[in-house]
């Protein structure tokens, strides 16, 4: 088998036929459970309905039961695989039995990644409470792959994941540099270790973050660039959101239409509803009958809802809000106010920021207080978050900040990110362009 312990991260490039061959002829039992573990991980991360049955089956071979370290890795990393794509209520049960068999067998060495896949569960599942805090525990911070000794270091691939982890909540809680450096991080990392997951959703990550922020062309080339992997690989299920950044990102083309039209017929058979949804989204973006673009938002956004996505629904609620609320139809102020809702549960600070100015373009009340009664001073800045909102505008970085008043630079970041929402900003550097700052 395996070596004890791995962290298997997803890969391809191999046949399934000619290794299972292989193995047969070998005659090795523990050579055939390893074939069939490494299919249905393949399978499962490009959405084939077929690998629940082959991961059922495995589950019930005492051959797999009897060697509990393997029977651990095998269900951690497919609960990894299952969240790949979506499947949160697979990835769930998964964890929860790998999760039993390593403390059954005191098999100690896979604890980091039992917090790992737990992490990224809750992440999955809209439980955000306290979590970057224990991401970053687990070494996802920028710099964390330096730090041999400390968190997931002893599994690189797995440490990679952690940064992804990281850098994608803070893409949605801010502040965005450190979103961008953390992510910018796993790019290189996983460039040199030729690790093409999680290149290509750490690409996908930092394209969607440079569109809030309105760097297009850096969106695109980002995508571009994943997109070219997505191809090079044959996994579709893994590049959908990949698409979708890029068709947001340059609207309806030629270009865009035929590339939406190769990603259906990638994804044809896949039961993924990340890629689902994505690619739902991506034809109503290119769509020139709005009727038809109105029902593959909803469609997307139903998909997502009912795969427990929360984060991922808050967004396509977001978008079909914002469809009807620009063209007077339907429910659009209440479906941002449901995503309105969605976010501040998950104490998505920058998503808050930029839905309450959609909000008020479109003019949509924006009920408070926003996080279930949790003071912050409604609108209205704090003392202490004006303060630090006009350093911030005046061109201070956050240690010169956190310098002159005695702060902790986390502190200063916590600060500016709660100024931006309460302002609707989706970043310092519309803050620094408010002039003479009389919104502060």
């Amino acid at each position: 088998m395996a070596r004890p312990g791995a962290y298997v991260a997803p890969y391809f490039g191999w046949s399934p036929s000619g290794a299972e061959e292989a193995a047969r002829r070998s005659g090795d039992p523990d050579v055939d459970i390893a074939v069939r573990i490494a299919r249905a991980s393949l399978l499962l991360e490009q959405g084939d309905p077929g690998s629940g049955r082959l991961i059922d089956d495995l589950l019930r071979d005492d051959r797999l039961r009897d060697v509990p370290r393997e029977h651990a890795c095998a269900c951690l990393n497919w609960a990894q695989g299952a969240l790949h794509i979506g499947c949160l209520e697979r990835a769930e049960a998964l964890l929860a039995e790998g999760r039993r068999v390593a403390d059954q067998a005191e098999y100690l060495r896979v604890a980091e990644v039992v917090e790992l896949v737990m992490a990224a569960v809750d992440r999955a599942a809209g439980r955000w409470d306290g979590l970057e805090t224990r991401v970053r525990r687990l070494g996802g911070a920028p710099g964390w792959a330096a730090s041999p000794g400390s968190g997931t270091a002893a599994f690189p691939a797995a440490s990679m994941e952690a940064g992804l982890l990281l850098g994608a909540l803070l893409a949605a809680t801010g502040p965005a540099e450190e979103a961008v450096a953390c992510l910018g991080e796993v790019i290189a990392i996983a460039e040199r270790a030729g690790a093409v997951w999680p290149l290509i959703p750490a690409k996908m990550t930092l394209s969607r973050l440079l569109l809030t922020l309105d760097d297009v062309a850096g969106a695109a080339a980002h995508a571009t660039a994943a997109l070219s992997l997505v191809r090079a690989k044959g996994n579709w299920v893994w590049g959908a959101e990949t698409v979708l950044c890029l068709v947001e990102a340059l609207g309806r083309t030629a270009g865009t239409v035929e590339l939406v039209d190769e990603l259906g017929a990638g994804l044809e058979g896949a039961d993924a509803p990340i890629a689902r949804a994505a690619l739902l989204t991506a034809r109503a973006v290119v769509s020139q009958d709005p009727a038809e673009a109105d029902e593959l938002l909803d469609a997307a956004r139903t998909t997502l809802q009912e795969a427990g996505l929360r984060y991922e629904e808050a967004q396509a609620a977001e978008r079909l809000g914002r469809w009807r609320c620009e063209r007077g139809t339907g429910d659009g102020g209440p479906l941002l106010e449901t995503a309105l809702r969605l976010y501040a549960g998950m104490g998505a600070d920058r998503d808050l920021a930029r839905i309450s100015r959609i909000m008020r373009q479109n003019g949509v009340p924006i009920p408070y207080p926003w996080r279930g009664g949790r003071p912050s001073h409604g609108q209205t800045l704090s003392s202490r978050e004006r303060e630090v909102a006009l350093l911030a505008a005046g061109g201070k970085t956050n240690q010169e900040i956190a310098t002159e008043l005695f702060l902790s630079r986390r502190t200063v970041e916590s600060h500016i990110s709660s100024a931006l929402r309460k302002l609707g900003l989706p970043s310092r550097r519309e803050l620094r362009a408010q002039g003479g700052l009389a919104d502060l």
